[in-house]
C-alpha cells in the first residue's frame, strides 16, 4: 500500500467519527464512566499506532477490517443512544478490541538506540 493510499484510507475518517460520537453531551450523559474512560483510551491507542505505522506494509485486507470494526462499533453506541440497550455499548467494546487487535499487529518503526518507553511512560 502506498503512503497516499493509506493516508486517505476511510479508516481515519471512521475513527474521528467514532471518536466524535463520544465526545458529545448525549454519550457523555448516557454511556457510563469507566465504559467511556476505555474509549477514550482506545481510541487514543488506535489514533497513535496508525500514526506509526508503516503503510507499505500495511496489509489493505487488515486495514478495512479495522475500518470495519470503526464502523460497527459507531453502529452500536447510535443504537445505545437511541433505545439504551447496554448490550449495544458492550457490542461496542467488542468491535474496538477486535480492531486493537488487528492494530496491534500493524508493522512500527523501531526505534534505534537505548530508548525504554516503559521507562518514559513510568
Amino acid at each position: 500500500m502506498t503512503n497516499s493510499e493509506f493516508s486517505t484510507h476511510p479508516v481515519f475518517q471512521k475513527l474521528e467519527q467514532l471518536i466524535s460520537r463520544l465526545q458529545e453531551q448525549e454519550a457523555i450523559e448516557k454511556i457510563e464512566l469507566e465504559k467511556q474512560d476505555f474509549f477514550k483510551i482506545a481510541c487514543f491507542f488506535l489514533s497513535e499506532r496508525l500514526k506509526v505505522s508503516l503503510p507499505v506494509l500495511v496489509p489493505i485486507a487488515e486495514l478495512n477490517a479495522v475500518s470495519t470494526e470503526f464502523e460497527n462499533a459507531l453502529s452500536q453506541i447510535n443504537a445505545f443512544l437511541g433505545n439504551g440497550n447496554v448490550g449495544h455499548v458492550n457490542n461496542a467494546v467488542n468491535n474496538i478490541n477486535s480492531a486493537i487487535s488487528y492494530i496491534r499487529n500493524f508493522p512500527i518503526l523501531n526505534p534505534t538506540g537505548d530508548f525504554d518507553f516503559s521507562k518514559v511512560i513510568s
